[in-house]
């Protein structure tokens, strides 16, 4: 059984919309249950984290899965303390989990996280059919980003809301932003259940993020069989299989956008949820009882944990 350290909540980012539809796979596989009876503990990254090492002292007899994501200094653009929280989690856990070989290389380059035998498990979604595009409208663009963030690309985004003729093209942006677009539409409060059945509807998905160890929109875009364009960047790299799919900076995005014609950049795979969470299972199981922990050691890491956090707190003052 399995137990997953996280507030799921369907209106939030991408490391929740794919722990999401991890716990409801496992649901109908009969293997998750409350914390108590489950066997194996998911903690994911940073989140979570005091309770996740209060439940490692009371139940020092489960095995403890951390799902790594980041390093968060790089996908944010500079030093970021949660980087330090993923370590202390680390070192209580019995198995981690990466979701792309970028991020296990940087993880293990700036921070000692894992080793060269953590599993890889991409994330992953439903499949979904695009519906059949309409030659005579205009050629429709979805981008998204649930944070801030200026790294999910607003400097493109932002680039072609100028440069973009919009009587040729439709730009919906889904999520936030601080931006205040001339020409792009932004569209809020779509949580991911309702983003995932949207996004057929689009003729291509732009992917500008950086440093992004495995960005569910891509994967929701691949799933979903629309054309995608992908920033060269992070776990991007290897998720898209067709290598046209990718740009450089925004003149090359926006001389591809130019160049585009219906089902031209196409990524040529997808990641079903069934397949991940199969993964999961499988790395779970070949550890058969949870690394000794001692509770002093245990204890030790939330007390600096703890501090860490309070530290990050006075700094912000």
């Amino acid at each position: 059984m399995f137990y997953i350290n996280f507030n799921l909540n369907l209106n939030s980012g991408g490391g929740n919309s794919f722990l999401t539809r991890l716990k409801a796979e496992l649901d109908k596989l009969k293997l998750y249950s409350n914390i108590h009876k489950s066997k194996y503990i998911i903690i994911n990254s940073h989140h979570n984290v005091l309770r996740a090492l209060i439940i490692r002292i009371i139940y020092a007899n489960k095995v403890f899965i951390h799902r790594v994501d980041g390093p968060i200094g790089l996908y944010v653009g500079k030093d970021d303390f949660r980087d330090k929280l993923v370590q202390n989690l680390n070192k209580i856990s019995d198995l981690t989990i990466f979701q792309s070989n970028w991020s296990k290389k940087m993880n293990l380059k700036l921070l000692k996280i894992g080793n060269k035998h953590s599993p890889v498990i991409y994330n992953g979604s439903k499949i979904f059919k695009q519906r059949k595009a309409n030659e005579n409208k205009k050629i429709s663009i979805i981008i998204s980003s649930w944070s801030t963030n200026t790294n999910k690309g607003i400097n493109f985004f932002s680039y072609l809301d100028k440069m973009l003729d919009f009587k040729k093209y439709r730009v919906d942006f889904y999520g936030n932003t601080n931006y205040q677009f001339k020409n792009v539409k932004i569209i809020k409060n779509k949580n991911f259940k309702d983003l995932e059945k949207i996004i057929p509807n689009y003729d291509l998905s732009l992917i500008c993020s950086k440093n992004d160890p495995c960005s569910n929109f891509l994967i929701e875009s691949i799933n979903s069989n629309i054309d995608v364009l992908s920033l060269s960047s992070g776990g991007h790299n290897e998720l898209i299989v067709n290598k046209k799919c990718f740009f450089k900076d925004k003149e090359d995005l926006y001389a591809k956008i130019m160049r585009y014609k219906r089902k031209s950049y196409k990524s040529n795979t997808q990641y079903d949820i069934k397949n991940s969470v199969n993964l999961y299972i499988i790395n779970s199981n070949k550890i058969k009882k949870p690394i000794y922990r001692n509770r002093l050691f245990i204890l030790k890491i939330f007390i600096i944990t703890f501090f860490n956090i309070l530290l990050s707190k006075v700094n912000k003052i």
